[in-house]
């Protein structure tokens, strides 16, 4: 039983009728200068983006990667150490490193950097110079990590890749598996474990270095990756394995108890690959047990307390993200605050150092996204980095959680308001997150574009619709067969609170979303004439055709309950494009030219429906890109024209 105070969204304050703030605004304007300037796109591409916090085993250093996205598409990345007492910091001295690991010493730090040849490869870096070689015979490499005696390198690699076929033969060319191998941590010859035909996912090290826990699947696809990973414990003297579970979520490398008896690890909720349910189970063999499985929050990236009797986890509750200790018995506690704009499912946020003294997270709780650092034990927090300093010079809105009444249900969301809105009707933008297990959180909100909705006068209401993760499995799972009109109504509630509240012009609303929020956006448009303008990017408009193009069918099994040809009426009675005729709402459609996820015909359908109606819309393609929008021009060109398409309309 969890013994923690539930955010109890679904079930509390059901009697709430208005608009409540449930949380103190979190970047607030600041008292700064008249000419502070207002948040632009340019402003957004240009801030680095900080992941992958290492923590040294001393707890002395952080290593940490910085990305920064170059024009015309270029991404640069860079792994940096910064000292969590004292204000050094420098740059590992190789381009487009990536993914640091380090030895149990703290002597040497492994990372990823390419060879001369562009391919990746493990090099072993001397933090106290800092100086790098290259390991021999690990080009190709992915991920690695140093076995607790310090002894080896355990490390990813994908095959070779074989020359296409011409013609492909759908179904019978499979992409290469992506293998675990080992390598002495001085250098030698690498050695592959788990001849199996499979693909590893991700790995965590027993404590006594002599097994390795992963999670594999025997298709290298997304769909292997996402429903179809067992979780293996594995020999590293004779590489021979065990199966410990057959079914894992891939959001969280599996974990070794101390004592190497037990093995924690996410699963998955039913049919879901969201959100994973945190498990542990013996190695010996036996049936998996849940741990705080009836807890109305989500975690993910979990690994075990110093003395074996709970785990350490990311957790998000409601719109508020924290690192927490969890014991066996389901008692959780959080330890410091994080702050998201949208919860990291797939992140790797915090570690730990070895005396389980202090902790390296990210957060975004002074402004932008950053490295901070605390003790386990409490204190006040220390931001290590300021890559987000440029943002101080320019006006933020703030950022506060949200709750309204649906009906007898409690939906919460994020508010973001203009620098000295005060309480007056503005025009208003629902911003609606993907998944649709994600969601919506207190951070700057500067990336998800919200801050700059907020520089241009207009209120941004980002709603964690029902099938949002952070409430508890009730929550998440009760948009199946419902993913439009039960969403679009906790939507539409929150509109209307703001609108009472004398918020929101009720004459100025407009729609944006992506994924699955591009999704609920179609079903929106097509079933009310409020909006004046809407966008979506990459939206599934027809899932009966998603289902048989994506790459990832069975994430639809999950929410409809059987494949589009087993009951082909649900796929039908949940498709927007069926609402197209009466869609009267300007609309713009973006979409990445290789998504493979949501293929990009379901733009074309929705947007050809449009267009021979004669409602106003338009679709943009970016060439190269694949489910998200990810080059520095296109993330502008993007920006630019969803401001541009609001302020016409």
């Amino acid at each position: 039983m969890t013994r923690i105070h539930e955010h109890g969204i679904v079930r509390a304050l059901a009697a709430a009728t208005l608009l409540a703030s449930t949380a103190q605004p979190v970047a607030r304007a600041r008292n700064a200068p008249a000419t502070r300037q207002p948040l632009t796109p340019e402003d957004v591409v240009a801030v680095p983006n900080p992941s992958d916090p290492r923590i040294s085993p001393a707890g002395d250093r952080v290593a940490f990667v910085v990305t920064r996205l170059l024009p015309p598409g270029r991404r640069q990345s860079e792994v940096w150490l910064a000292e969590t007492v004292g204000d050094g910091q420098e740059r590992v001295p190789l381009e487009q490193a990536r993914a640091p690991r380090w030895a149990p010493d703290g002597r040497t730090l492994a990372v990823l950097a390419p060879l001369p040849d562009g391919v990746a490869a493990l090099h072993l870096c001397d933090p106290a110079q800092p100086a790098c070689r290259a390991l021999p015979e690990t080009a190709g490499a992915q991920d690695a990590a140093f076995s607790p005696d310090g002894r080896i390198l355990a490390f990813l690699r994908a095959d070779p890749e074989a020359k296409a076929p011409d013609p492909l033969v759908v179904d019978r060319e499979v992409p290469r598996q992506t293998r675990l191998w080992i390598v002495a941590a001085g250098g030698g010859t690498p050695r592959r474990l788990l001849e199996e035909d499979l693909t590893v996912w991700s790995f965590g090290w027993s404590a006594d270095s002599t097994r390795l826990a992963v999670l594999a699947s025997s298709s290298p696809l997304p769909e292997g990756q996402e429903y179809g990973s067992r979780l293996l414990s594995i020999g590293v003297a004779g590489g021979r394995f065990q199966v410990l579970a057959e079914r894992t979520s891939p959001q969280s490398a599996p974990a070794f108890s101390p004592d190497g008896r037990t093995v924690a690890y996410l699963a998955p909720l039913g049919d879901f690959k969201e959100r994973g349910v945190l498990q542990v189970v013996p190695v010996s063999g036996g049936t998996p047990k849940p741990v705080a499985g009836d807890f109305a929050g989500t975690f993910w990236q979990a690994s075990w307390r110093r003395d074996g009797k709970g785990l350490l986890a990311a957790l998000g509750q409601g719109a508020t993200h924290a690192l927490a200790s969890v014991d066996l018995e389901g008692r959780v506690t959080r330890l410091l605050e994080m702050r998201h704009s949208i919860i990291p499912l797939w992140e790797s946020v915090w570690s730990v150092d070895a005396a389980f003294d202090r902790v390296a997270y990210l957060s975004e709780a002074d402004g932008g996204r950053e490295v901070w650092t605390a003790r386990l034990a409490g204190g006040p927090p220390r931001r290590l980095t300021r890559l987000s300093a440029p943002l101080e010079e320019r006006a933020l809105g703030p950022v506060e959680a949200v709750r309204w009444a649906n009906g007898t249900a409690v939906v919460e969301g994020v508010l973001v308001s203009p620098v000295g809105a005060g309480n007056g009707p503005l025009p208003l933008v629902v911003w609606l997150h993907g998944g649709p297990a994600y969601e919506w959180g207190v951070g700057a909100q500067v990336q998800s574009w919200a801050q700059l909705f907020a520089a241009r006068g207009y209120r941004a209401l980002l709603p964690n619709f029902r099938g949002s993760t952070g409430y508890g499995q009730a929550w998440l799972t009760a948009d199946v067969r419902d993913w439009g009109e039960g969403p679009m109504s906790d939507v539409m509630s929150g509109v209307d609170a703001l609108v009472s509240r004398g918020l929101a012009d009720p004459e100025r609303l407009f729609l944006g979303g992506g994924s699955y929020g591009g999704y609920l956006a179609y079903w929106m448009v097509g079933h009310t004439a409020r909006f004046r303008a809407a966008y979506l990017r990459a939206g599934i408009c027809d899932p009966l055709s998603a289902y048989a193009l994506t790459d990832e069918p069975s994430f639809f099994v999950g929410y409809m309950g059987k494949t589009a040809f087993q009951d082909p009426d649900i796929y039908q009675r949940l498709a927007p494009l069926a609402s197209v005729n009466d869609v009267r709402t300007p609309l713009l459609i973006t979409h990445g030219e290789r998504d493979a996820r949501v293929p990009l015909g379901q733009s074309h359908l929705f947007h050809a429906g449009l267009r021979e109606r004669g409602v106003a819309t338009e679709l943009v393609v970016y060439p190269r890109e694949g489910h998200s929008i990810a080059e520095h021009d296109h993330q502008l060109d993007h920006m630019r024209r969803v401001l541009d398409w609001y302020a016409r309309h």
